[in-house]
């Protein structure tokens, strides 16, 4: 799949998949207008929070950001002109929502810093206001908020490194660290010496004591999950050797992490205990989204592509229980491929 020929998404192609919701038998195909795998929207409240261009081909046009009020269908912009060309002018990306509802992070890029450097943003839904969470020389990207709503995890680059956006994938030398809201103190809490796997946020367990992440540390590596105390301390590899290309860890509860890999099983969705032990597969498919785990922790959607030569490549909505058994549609509790909230 192409993760790079879309960096913006189009508003009306978007509110029009909202509106009727993507929501059908299990299976059903899925798409939309930017890379697969994009962490472009969020959703709290009865509201999804997204940001793009009315039109793909303006070139040079900055990114609006939108609430989507999903029982009305009713779309509006959230930050006047002067905000937007100041704070977004470059592009903004990867959006987060606090669990209250309240606050929105997300990593924007402005022209008044260097080339790929990016800062981490907060946005109140209710009044507009913006807060530069995080602003320096690095580029600061994948924004998460801890369960309470108290700090952000995020992803930096060494202040030296060749800053390209899409690169940065794959490239030596980036940091998890963590940033307090209240007081702005950050903590880092995984050394510059791994590389960034895949796009996909860090994951907070459901209490807040740990965080999740793929890395590569080596030469060799391939990639591999981890899981770090969120107040600091030595990281630890949970996923097998033989699983390789893992990315997008979610806590599906406090036990057990899910993440995407080419593991013993072939390419999927697999489940390990926070220990390293009891690894399964729960989906075999190329998985093309972060896993969303419903309010009720009972089921799991995402948006994968399928292997099976008779469609292959083509990207479709996956509903599971946590056992791994696919549940049939319609989902009507599903908005693209994350849950209502």
């Amino acid at each position: 799949m192409n993760r790079r020929k879309f960096r913006f998404l189009s508003v009306p192609i978007l509110v029009f998949l909202l509106i009727h919701e993507r929501s059908g038998a299990q299976g059903e195909n899925v798409s939309w207008p930017w890379g697969p795998g994009c962490e472009s929207y969020c959703i709290a409240r009865g509201e999804a929070y997204f940001y793009g261009l009315r039109e793909v081909k303006v070139r040079g046009a900055p990114p609006h950001l939108y609430r989507f009020d999903l029982a009305t269908s009713t779309v509006s912009r959230m930050l006047d002109n002067d905000t937007e060309r100041n704070l977004l002018k470059d592009g903004a990306r990867q959006l987060d929502i606090s669990s209250d509802g309240r606050l929105l992070t997300l990593s924007a890029a402005a022209g008044n810093l260097r080339r790929g450097a990016t800062r981490i943003l907060l946005v109140s839904t209710g009044t507009g206001d913006v807060k530069v969470l995080v602003w320096n020389e690095r580029n600061n990207i994948f924004p998460k908020f801890s369960p309470d709503g108290g700090e952000v995890a995020f992803y930096h680059s060494h202040p030296d490194m060749e800053r390209n956006n899409w690169d940065l994938f794959h490239t030596k030398g980036f940091a998890l660290s963590v940033v307090n809201i209240a007081t702005g103190e950050m903590r880092q809490l995984a050394s510059e010496d791994w590389r960034l796997m895949r796009d996909g946020p860090p994951s907070w367990s459901p209490e807040g004591k740990y965080l999740a992440y793929a890395g590569a540390y080596g030469k060799k590596s391939g990639g591999e999950i981890y899981i770090v105390p969120a107040e600091g301390g030595e990281s630890r590899r949970i996923s097998p050797e033989a699983s390789k290309s893992c990315c997008r860890p979610v806590w599906l509860n406090k036990d057990v992490v899910l993440y995407s890999a080419s593991g013993p099983e072939g390419w999927g969705l697999y489940a390990v205990r926070s220990d390293g032990t009891d690894n399964r597969l729960l989906y075999r498919g190329a998985v093309e989204t972060t896993p969303d785990i419903s309010p009720d922790g009972k089921r799991i959607c995402f948006a994968a592509a399928s292997l099976e030569k008779a469609d292959l490549g083509q990207v479709k909505l996956i509903v599971l229980d946590v056992t791994g058994k696919p549940l049939p549609g319609p989902h009507s509790d599903v908005v693209l491929h994350k849950w209502r909230r």
